[in-house]
């Protein structure tokens, strides 16, 4: 195919694929899509975990370069005004993984001229769960980058605040590790005019935020680290001592010497505020992603080969679990800019799919280093 041809390829695959948007781990439509758009390669078709797709190009060689696309949409409710809008009421693929596939679709296309010329075999790696809840582990924990001795990773993302077209990355910590936080405070409920008897949730919450803050506060500038509150809920009535406080937030961090810090902070103020007021203080973590910290040596080596990206100012606190494949293989992540300024996850967007040609030209160009 031309380019043009190309992208008139990418434009069927990423439309057809938008229409169809399913979520978490359960993807039996959009599997079945991506499976009729790889019939007749050359490829070994696994399937690690339920709805993930492994398509192994065999060149004999000793090692392989694993790529992995992300498939999962996201339950938001589409407003685009797109023709070839979401079919199902309440999903969208608002986080661009309709465009991650059919970038990855592009570049099977592309390997199936080109891979018995290449230095290592290639697996290319439809993922579902990136969302949630992690698709990537799951992947990892069946022996997949064993059983094919994966050298390296790489992937990408659809970035807006990027222009058009163009492809970023750096080296070492690009993306966060996650936690979302939720802080349960039992107290007792009383009438206000005896408020003194009760044990009041929603002031100790109010302490519990004012304490955290200063633990955030407590590191140096230089450290990157995200520890916020955005939501907090508490009591019934006006004239009513609050018997229970809930507090949401999130902790985002680089290094995992700063996530324990902060979170074994929050755990002894917790412990502070139960033995002064007598409260019932509980901290719920999510499970987290890894930070996604991008091989340094990896970088600079596609750095000194390869042009056609530029380098990020600073790592950015939103999180993603490629990190879990760099726990086991060198890796490196990439931005791909959208031009478009609409926030990921927004119910607006949308991005043009010739910028996808872009990133085939990349992923096609690391196909071919040696390991």
């Amino acid at each position: 195919m031309n380019r043009n041809d190309e992208l008139k390829q990418l434009q069927t695959w990423r439309r057809n694929l938008h229409q169809i948007p399913e979520l978490e781990l359960d993807l039996p439509l959009t599997k079945q899509y991506l499976l009729q758009q790889l019939d007749g390669l050359d490829c070994i078709i696994t399937h690690p975990i339920d709805s993930a797709i492994a398509a192994f190009f065999d060149n004999g060689k000793e090692k392989t370069i694993a790529f992995r696309s992300d498939m999962d949409a996201l339950p938001v409710k589409e407003n685009t005004g797109l023709p070839f809008e979401s079919q199902f009421e309440g999903r969208m693929h608002a986080c661009g993984h309709d465009g991650h596939m059919s970038n990855l679709l592009l570049l099977a296309h592309r390997i199936q001229k080109i891979y018995k010329d290449l230095p290592c075999n290639i697996l290319l790696i439809f993922q579902p769960g990136e969302e949630t809840p992690g698709g990537a582990q799951p992947i990892l924990d069946t022996g997949l980058f064993e059983m094919y001795n994966v050298a390296a990773v790489f992937g990408l993302h659809l970035w807006p605040l990027l222009p058009a077209g163009q492809i970023a990355t750096i080296s070492g910590p690009m993306m966060a590790s996650a936690t979302e936080i939720d802080v349960d405070i039992e107290g007792k409920a009383v009438h206000a005019a005896r408020h003194e008897e009760g044990i009041d949730a929603l002031e100790i919450g109010m302490r519990f935020f004012r304490y955290a803050m200063t633990l955030e506060k407590s590191l140096p500038e230089g450290v990157n680290r995200l520890l916020q509150f955005g939501k907090m809920s508490a009591g019934r009535v006006r004239n009513v001592v609050a018997d229970h406080c809930l507090l949401q937030g999130t902790l985002r961090g680089f290094d995992f010497e700063t996530i324990h810090f902060l979170k074994s902070g929050l755990e002894e103020i917790a412990q502070e505020l139960e033995h002064q007021s007598g409260a019932k203080i509980t901290i719920h973590w999510s499970d987290a992603y890894p930070p996604v910290h991008n091989d340094e040596a990896l970088v600079e080596r596609i750095t000194s080969t390869i042009d056609g990206f530029t380098l990020l100012e600073k790592p950015v606190m939103i999180a993603e679990d490629f990190a879990s494949y760099q726990q086991k293989v060198p890796g490196v992540f990439f931005f791909l800019g959208t031009g478009t300024a609409i926030e990921l996850h927004d119910s607006r967007f949308t991005f043009d799919e010739s910028i996808l040609l872009e990133s085939a030209d990349l992923f096609e160009k690391l196909a071919y280093l040696e390991f």
